[in-house]
């Protein structure tokens, strides 16, 4: 069982997004963030390592992703997770693993290719797959430009969604001024 203060702000986030977070994706969360603050001291992996910035700038932002992945049902007017057996995350610029690795802990049942140019942050990314029990996580290292002549990485079918950064920075900053009115991140003075 988790502590009661454990990712708190990530646990109001996520609910705020429709999903709720088990015991084992807490802690898979808490593992990746003492991971993630570790690595940084060798690795320049992020500038935010503060525990709370790193639940609400990091996994919560990433975690927006997912409402890619929502389905309204017209009959009840509710919204619901869509089960896709066969959806493949394709993450191009990874860095520490965000967007897909936080997708991937709430949604295990999907594919995820991380793809990082530089060798010690996909170092970083194969440890953290090991520790965290993932599953169906490739890690690639190389530049977009050069895996996207690369036939397997391409996907005619449409059964790939390619994350980027910028894709999540405009998704989580709307998401943010959505949110009941109160933004997650401090407002300057």
């Amino acid at each position: 069982m988790t502590h009661p203060n454990m990712m708190k702000k990530l646990i109001a986030g996520a609910k705020h997004l429709g999903t709720e977070l088990s015991d084992r994706q807490l802690e898979q969360f808490e593992l990746y963030y003492r991971e993630l603050t570790d690595w940084n001291q060798r690795v320049n992996l992020t500038a935010i390592t503060g525990y709370e910035d790193v639940q609400i700038k990091h996994f919560l932002d990433s975690l927006t992703v997912t409402l890619a992945l929502k389905s309204r049902d017209s009959r009840t007017n509710l919204t619901a997770l869509t089960s896709h057996p066969d959806l493949a995350v394709l993450d191009v610029g990874t860095g520490a693993g965000l967007p897909g690795i936080p997708v991937k802990i709430v949604r295990p049942e999907i594919s995820l290719t991380l793809l990082e140019a530089t060798a010690k942050k996909a170092r970083f990314l194969e440890q953290l797959k090991q520790k965290l029990g993932l599953a169906d996580v490739e890690i690639v290292t190389a530049r977009a430009e050069e895996v996207g002549h690369q036939r397997r990485y391409r996907d005619p079918a449409g059964k790939v969604l390619p994350v980027t950064s910028p894709v999540l920075a405009q998704s989580s900053e709307r998401l943010r001024s959505e949110s009941c009115g109160r933004p997650w991140r401090r407002q300057r003075n």
